[in-house]
């Protein structure tokens, strides 16, 4: 499952999209089987939609009577009770779609990856930044087609109000996006299990290259003068300290905005 928390256009529609297992691991008296999910049917989605709503409510509360909930700003009024209570009143969508018939595994797969590290909005969606006015693309969701497709508008934002929604969307330091669930949570054990009834293979990881080093790295790029001493220009520098990871948004945000990155003014 992989947590987005944005829409079209940049407010808060917090949601999840999850890559479900087409069938289930089933005990019986002579053991454990894997029972395939009909091709045409996987969930009756109305009472997944209350379930789901349900479980998430339940484990909010669990949440708040061991004090593990943290509430800033105006949060620190919320009365969590009411709030689940209202939040139960209301109906939850879930929308389940069929993978199409003809796609392979391995395109579902990297469809899916996509998501994973997906920020609010790609540069490709930025129409023109001039005058402290930023404009973008967008799919408009509230008016589609006969196929399903938002219409295409666009939206001009002020380049702080623009930045305000972008930086709403960046997670907590260590908060993880991706949770692994079911038959591929912790140890995925029983994952092992299933493999064997259904005769799969796993792919070796024999060819995948081992992780450079700094100095590794930039020599494979071409950049092996980077490492040089800037002062005396025949020694190498070496790593001292690591600082904690700039993500790639975080970097992309500082580079817009002209902040110097690694000493150098942003072009």
């Amino acid at each position: 499952a992989v947590l987005h928390t944005w829409g079209q256009t940049m407010q808060h529609h917090i949601h999840l999209h999850c890559m479900v297992t087409g069938g289930a691991l089933v005990s019986t008296a002579t053991g454990e089987v894997w029972r395939s999910a009909n091709p045409g049917f996987l969930f009756p989605v109305v009472e997944l939609s209350a379930a789901f709503r349900d479980l998430f409510c339940k484990g909010l509360m669990r949440l708040a009577k061991r004090g593990e909930l943290r509430f800033v700003g105006p949060c620190t009024t919320v009365d969590v009770a009411k709030l689940v209570q209202t939040m139960q009143a209301k109906k939850w969508e879930v929308f389940i779609g069929a993978p199409p018939k003809e796609a392979a595994v391995e395109n579902l797969l990297g469809y899916f990856s996509r998501y994973v590290y997906r920020s609010a909005i790609s540069n490709s969606r930025i129409r023109k930044l001039e005058d402290g006015q930023v404009t973008f693309a967008l799919f408009n969701n509230k008016e589609r087609d006969a196929e399903g497709q938002g219409a295409k508008r666009v939206m001009t934002l002020s380049a702080v109000e623009f930045i305000r929604r972008f930086l709403r969307h960046v997670l907590p330091f260590q908060y993880k996006r991706v949770r692994h669930c079911g038959l591929h949570a912790g140890s995925k054990r029983r994952l092992q299990t299933v493999r064997m009834l259904v005769g799969a293979t796993v792919e070796s990881t024999e060819d995948i290259p081992p992780k450079l080093e700094m100095g590794e790295w930039l020599t494979s790029l071409g950049l092996a003068d980077a490492m040089r001493c800037p002062a005396c220009g025949i020694g190498n520098m070496c790593v001292g300290e690591a600082f904690a990871q700039l993500g790639f948004l975080q970097l992309w945000l500082l580079l817009w905005l002209g902040v110097p990155i690694l000493g150098k003014e942003a072009a």
